[in-house]
């Protein structure tokens, strides 16, 4: 009955190994000794792995730390087990070359000089915090330079603009001062001149105040107004 219920539960390339098998006990060693070989291959397996870790710059730290862990638990629970220290340490070397600043400083800073696996946990996830913030700072800066970048180009697009606009008349002559670069209409002699003329013209025609002094007759006179005064003293 015992033997029955262990042949349900195994694969079909154990089966053959066991079918003939009356007695649980030795079934269950001959069991014992076909996985034992299978165990110890996964201890390989898991070590060559462990081994190959490496911290990839497109993954995150959490994802380093879970398939780390992961794979020194099941080590562990097969007998294969290190020292805290050792994980540590091993755990620190996965991380690339850009993160030996941080190398440096773990082993230097960590307490009484011994590299704790939870002390290179809390360590290497503040690292990663701070990269973090680094590239949004990085990204935000860029974003500034771009634009700052499309304000200039657009200024010294209008500035050409002007002066294609001033150039362009560079080879006419002005047909009223006859200096060159601009046109007649936009002649600041002419326009001056004309200003001048028109502030003469309102002069005459406004109101002309004149005087005219003979002997002690002085005789001030406008359009509208007409005196007549005598000063004894002059």
């Amino acid at each position: 009955m015992v033997c029955c219920y262990i042949r349900q539960w195994v694969d079909d390339n154990v089966l053959n190994h066991i079918a003939n098998d009356t007695h649980a006990k030795t079934l269950w060693d001959k069991l014992e000794t076909l996985y034992a070989s299978k165990l110890g291959n996964n201890k390989l397996f898991l070590l060559k792995q462990a081994m190959n870790l490496r911290y990839k710059e497109d993954m995150s730290i959490s994802d380093n730390l879970s398939e780390f862990q992961g794979c020194f638990d099941q080590l562990s629970s097969m007998g294969v087990k290190f020292e805290d220290e050792i994980l540590g340490l091993w755990l620190l070397n996965t991380l690339p070359d850009s993160w030996e600043n941080l190398h440096v400083t773990l082993t230097n800073s960590a307490p009484s000089g011994v590299v704790t696996m939870d002390f290179v946990k809390t360590a290497i996830l503040n690292e990663e915090v701070k990269h973090q913030t680094q590239q949004t700072s990085s990204s935000q800066a860029e974003i500034l330079v771009t634009e700052n970048r499309g304000r200039s180009r657009d200024r010294n697009q209008d500035g050409g603009h002007r002066s294609k606009s001033k150039s362009k008349w560079k080879a006419f002559e002005c047909n009223y001062c006859g200096k060159k670069g601009h046109l007649q209409k936009y002649c600041y002699k002419l326009k001056n001149d004309n200003e001048d003329k028109q502030e003469k013209k309102n002069d005459e025609n406004g109101n002309r105040v004149s005087t005219t002094t003979a002997n002690n007759l002085v005789i001030v006179y406008d359009e509208n107004l007409i005196n007549v005064a005598c000063d004894d003293s002059s």
